[in-house]
């Protein structure tokens, strides 16, 4: 089993206020893991994202002592309603709904506050909750963005272990990570691209572009994959994906947050 599936001494549910405040007033960071309920491809179940983007935060918490918030599993992926299952938040709420969290860690003392998105499509609306929050005169908060699906570095190391081309998310990665932490998150053996789909990157620009319609986007992408790829589930490249990622954002979490609180 890998490292992440341990539970973390630093899970906030499991600690008291008082607890909690003895180690904020040494160590003000704490993560907020963010997931989605989708689908990626017909291969995997609806919850492989969210244990991707779990497992990756428990392993950065422990390694780096910053407290973790239980997971959010809800985000902006409403682009994808109309597959069974799928449920998400539109984008003004899901705004208002991370401004609100940031603000409430602020109040009992939080000084960095570190997002793992786990999903591709929200990140546009962090991005803006962000620049909202630098803005902020009172309750003064450094947030980062903590996004492996649009990292350049991890998407280079991914990209590198492939033949093919994927339009948005990196389903290759999810899916290898998912085989790895839990196997039966995945259902088939192999990742395969449906001939039904025949778009291309400008056709997925395009949709994008033009509002991100739910049923357009079935119709262009019946199996719900934007790759175009077709390998076999690797879960041991899933193990050293996760650990490219975690010991990079560990640097980023190290290098963000400052030396007198350590």
């Amino acid at each position: 089993m890998p490292e992440s599936t341990k539970k973390t001494q630093n899970y906030i549910p499991s600690l008291t206020f008082k607890e909690i405040e003895e180690r904020v007033s040494k160590f003000p960071a704490v993560i907020l893991p963010i997931g989605g309920i989708e689908p990626v491809g017909e291969c995997c179940t609806l919850g492989a994202v969210q244990e991707c983007v779990m497992g990756i935060s428990a392993c950065l918490a422990e390694r780096c002592g910053i407290l973790l918030e239980p997971l959010l599993p809800y985000s902006n992926t409403t682009c994808f309603r109309v597959f069974g299952g799928s449920i998400g938040v539109k984008k003004n709420i899901y705004e208002s709904l991370i401004s609100n969290l940031i603000k409430d860690c602020s109040a009992w003392g939080i000084k960095y506050l570190f997002i793992l998105d786990g999903t591709y499509n929200s990140y546009e609306v962090l991005t803006k909750v962000v620049k909202r929050i630098e803005k902020w005169k009172k309750d003064a908060i450094k947030v980062c963005i903590l996004n492996w699906q649009h990292d350049k570095i991890i998407n280079k190391f991914i990209a590198s272990h492939f033949n093919g081309t994927e339009l948005a998310r990196c389903e290759f990665g999810i899916i290898s990570i998912a085989a790895y932490i839990n196997p039966s998150l995945v259902k088939s053996k192999k990742i395969k691209k449906s001939a039904k789909s025949l778009c291309n990157m400008d056709t997925y620009r395009r949709w994008h572009k033009l509002g991100q319609d739910p049923e357009k986007f079935r119709k262009l992408f019946p199996d719900c994959s934007t790759s175009i790829i077709e390998v076999e589930v690797n879960p041991e490249f899933g193990k050293e994906l996760f650990e490219n990622i975690v010991k990079h954002f560990e640097n980023i979490i190290n290098k963000t947050i400052k030396t007198e609180h350590r």
